[in-house]
């Protein structure tokens, strides 16, 4: 579930304001003054409409307006309130969102690195690496692309979806794969034709998500996801892809060395 790695949305303050605590702390507060709670379009959620009320207070989460309070005397403390009330349930969805991120992840990785031990092949690791990644990480393309010892260039394992027609060697001097290759970074480029290591003609890409295939420090090759549209990709979902890289990495070394013995 790709969009579990996301921050959930605000809270609407109609269904905040439907909860048993929401409904008795506004009641307390309406035997002393008289206000109405309005949501983000203005209409009335709580109370009744008051003719020229005096007073205003808007709640705002995250720097979002949720709505507003207006009376006929100050309404701080009663926005104020609210807006309590809707940090605290924003935390709990993010809290609930990050358990759920966290199961995934780490169930992710166990179902990756157990089909690895099953590969026989390079790529058949490329091929899995790819499609592993993509069931959490969204995207319209992907390519594992792995170092040739001999040339020093950087050739496709595997690729799919919008960069499968993409050159099937890359040199350590070109471009942005190259450049993060050279450099043994993992990074996220939300802009990719705005960034200076760009080259017009290299991707057709709007955002990408990249990370070293490695083991015991020595890099093998890259592993990078695409979106044909901008796109945000985030630090989580970075570090999956960074682990991903370092289990391929792993499995492709113990092929090497038993390669070597046979």
């Amino acid at each position: 579930m790709k969009s579990s790695l996301l921050m959930m949305a605000l809270p609407k303050l109609r269904k905040l304001l439907s909860k048993p605590n929401a409904k008795f702390l506004l009641q307390v507060f309406a035997k002393t003054s008289q206000f109405s709670v309005h949501d983000e379009s203005g209409s009335i959620i709580w109370g009744e409409t008051i003719t020229a009320a005096s007073y205003s207070a808007d709640i705002v989460v995250n720097g979002e307006m949720l709505g507003k309070v207006e009376g006929n005397s100050p309404v701080e403390a009663i926005a104020a309130l609210v807006t309590y009330l809707a940090n605290q349930e924003l935390q709990a969805k993010n809290l609930a969102s990050e358990a759920l991120a966290k199961y995934e992840e780490i169930n992710f990785l166990y179902e990756l690195s157990h089909k690895l031990t099953h590969c026989e092949s390079v790529e058949e690791v490329a091929k899995l690496a790819l499609s592993e990644s993509n069931q959490l990480i969204s995207a319209s393309g992907g390519s594992v692309l792995l170092l040739n010892s001999e040339t020093q260039v950087l050739e496709v394992a595997a690729s799919w979806g919008d960069v499968e027609n993409s050159s099937n060697a890359i040199s350590l001097k070109q471009g942005m794969i190259g450049s993060l290759f050279s450099a043994g970074k993992a990074e996220i480029i939300n802009d990719v034709p705005a960034d200076e290591r760009y080259q017009p003609g290299e991707y057709s890409m709007q955002s990408m998500i990249s990370a070293p295939i490695q083991a015991r420090q020595h890099r093998l090759g890259m592993i990078t996801l695409f979106h044909s549209r901008p796109f945000f990709y985030t630090a989580n979902e970075l570090r999956l892809l960074v682990t991903t890289g370092e289990q391929a990495g792993v499995t492709l070394e113990n092929l090497t060395l038993l390669a070597k013995f046979q």
